[in-house]
């Protein structure tokens, strides 16, 4: 074990163009892979990849699996898929699985950073463009299945990527017709659907919204104090400066005093200053307490007064070394100056030697 443990593969960085191996396996809910080269007819690692099944991903089949990892592993070493020849090595025949044409993969990610990842082969012959095309054609499908109303798609190619952009024009007849689908695709989006309003019925009495209707229109707060608390009364609009300047950046506005307005109008607002939250936030900066080495510098306290224990104490002295933040406690029945010198001399010096600085509140 001791050798084994001494002899530890250190990983290896690649030769230029020089053919590598990768390995591949997979568990009930993970996948793994392992790219390796050979160093003087032995195998050494060069990267190591896992990632964990999620979902639906832990009933695939253990070929599936494999092919996941694969899918996986040439997303997270790019670099080394494309400058060196990998030879894929498995112990289930996945060759035959993706030898029958072409194939492409995508990865859906929502605002939580979940992933999920699509594999698709192709029965026909398809180019690396054709390839790019019906990926991105897949994933605005699955979103629209999905019911994704903001999507944002990054793509590999940069032919593809400006074309459907209109920075580029396409000139092949398979481009155009791809080109037309996608942008099919893309503005397929239910519009907003105008229900007829066939009548207006009021409700005859008191509703929940009365309260609000007269506090708004009439400034009139309800007379039972409980329902006039629940009655809204702040102003919902001005929730702090950084927040009011990183809606407006989001919504796309920008102006030099753009920091400085927010909390101009902030303090102009009556309900803002009457309603906000009161700050707890000390009014003057901290000072930070050091010890320049363990057990130099002491806080004593007092914690009092706790029920009556055995012996009748109840009151507990607290020493905390500032450095190694060491306690030492003592519980104690009554409170006088010689039980706290006894204290520092039993649990304190004798224990740590004399100390430099004791930090008290003479029991205040």
């Amino acid at each position: 074990m001791k050798k084994l443990i001494a002899e530890l593969p250190t990983l290896t960085a690649p030769k230029e163009q020089e053919e590598l191996i990768i390995y591949l396996a997979a568990a009930k809910e993970a996948i793994n892979a392992v790219l390796m080269t050979d160093r003087e007819g032995k195998q050494v690692p060069v990267y190591f990849v896992s990632r964990a099944l999620r979902g639906p991903e832990i009933n695939y089949t253990p070929m599936e699996k494999l092919v996941l990892a694969l899918l996986s592993a040439s997303k997270r070493l790019k670099i080394y898929f494309q400058a060196h020849t990998i030879v894929v090595i498995t112990d289930q025949p996945i060759k035959q699985l993706l030898s029958n044409g072409s194939g492409a993969g995508l990865i859906l990610t929502n605002t939580e950073g979940a992933e999920f990842t699509y594999a698709m082969r192709f029965r026909f012959e398809a180019t690396n463009n054709k390839a790019e095309y019906e990926a991105l054609i897949a994933s605005l499908r699955i979103a629209e299945q999905m019911g994704v109303k903001n999507l944002q798609a990054h793509v590999d190619s940069r032919l593809i990527a400006n074309q459907v952009n209109g920075s580029y024009v396409a000139k092949e007849s398979g481009m155009i017709q791809y080109l037309n689908k996608v942008l099919v695709e893309e503005l397929k989006e239910e519009s907003i659907n105008e229900k007829e309003i066939l009548a207006v019925v009021e409700e005859e009495g008191n509703t929940w919204m009365t309260p609000i209707c007269e506090y708004l229109t009439k400034e009139i707060l309800p007379a039972d104090k409980k329902k006039a608390r629940a009655v809204p009364r702040s102003c919902n609009m001005h929730s702090g400066p950084r927040f009011v300047v990183a809606k407006a950046i989001r919504t796309g506005y920008y102006w030099p005093t753009m920091h400085m307005d927010p909390r101009k109008l902030i303090r102009e607002c009556n309900d803002c200053q009457v309603h906000r939250p009161v700050p707890r936030n000390p009014q003057q900066n901290l000072t930070p307490i050091t010890s320049p080495w363990p057990f130099y510098k002491w806080g004593i306290d007092i914690a009092r007064p706790f029920p009556k224990g055995p012996g009748k104490v109840k009151f507990l002295i607290i020493a905390v070394d500032y450095f190694t933040k060491w306690i030492e406690a003592k519980p104690v029945a009554t409170i006088i100056g010689n039980q706290v010198k006894k204290f520092i001399w039993d649990n304190i010096v004798y224990r740590f030697g004399l100390p430099g600085e004791i930090v008290s509140d003479n029991g205040k």
